[in-house]
């Protein structure tokens, strides 16, 4: 869902990985250009805590994105319930509202639903199979709402209320599940960057604290 490539997932990682573990190393390099000396130890440590913590952001930052991917996908489904209902309103037959509440617009989800329409279509297929397929490559059940409210085989005006009924249904559902989302998702994020955060701050004060002691001792 979250249109990721292999590649490009692991260049992530990498990037994740890599940057992680320099943050800390440069901050020491830079203490010792400014006449602090810190131990090497020091900086080495926090670079593997930080490669660490870079290291699994990224999978952090895909779920989020995987996840604003699977509401949008949603929403473009409520939308297409609707649309196809008022076509079916309108006088046309299913398979023709089907598709024409697909072409309303030309981002990527619309423009896949309704490849998975035509494909169906062309498969001598009744329309709305093509929602059931895409309804598993997605995982969206939704779409496969779409296709069991079709196969009732009841009239386009029975038909058209099951789906701004479903539709009505869908929006309330989707409204209450992005509150919950929301804060799952800042409290994922919370812990790797609270980690990196105290992890800069111990660099910063280390030579200070480390003053403090030998002039104590």
């Amino acid at each position: 869902m979250a249109r990721l490539s292999p590649a490009r997932y692991v260049a992530y990682k990498i990037g994740g990985l890599v940057a992680g573990a320099a943050a800390p190393l440069l901050l020491g390099a830079v203490l010792m250009l400014l006449g602090t000396p810190v131990a090497l130890v020091i900086p080495a440590g926090f670079a593997l805590a930080c490669a660490g913590v870079g290291f699994l952001v990224p999978d952090a930052l895909i779920r989020q994105r995987a996840e604003r991917a699977k509401a949008q996908v949603r929403e473009a489904v409520t939308a297409y319930l609707t649309l196809t209902a008022l076509s079916l309103r309108s006088g046309l037959g299913l398979d023709a509202a089907l598709m024409e509440a697909a072409r309303v617009a030309d981002t990527w989800i619309w423009r896949t639903i309704y490849q998975a329409l035509d494909h169906a279509v062309l498969a001598r297929q009744p329309a709305w199979e093509g929602l059931r397929a895409l309804s598993r490559e997605l995982d969206v059940p939704e779409l496969v709402d779409i296709a069991d409210i079709a196969m009732t085989g009841s009239e386009g005006t029975a038909v058209a209320d099951a789906l701004m009924a479903r539709a009505r249904a869908l929006r309330h559902q989707i409204l209450a599940e992005q509150r919950g989302q929301a804060n799952e998702i800042n409290e994922k994020l919370v812990v790797p960057i609270a980690l990196m955060g105290l992890t800069f701050l111990a660099m910063l004060f280390y030579p200070v604290i480390s003053r403090l002691l030998e002039t104590t001792i």
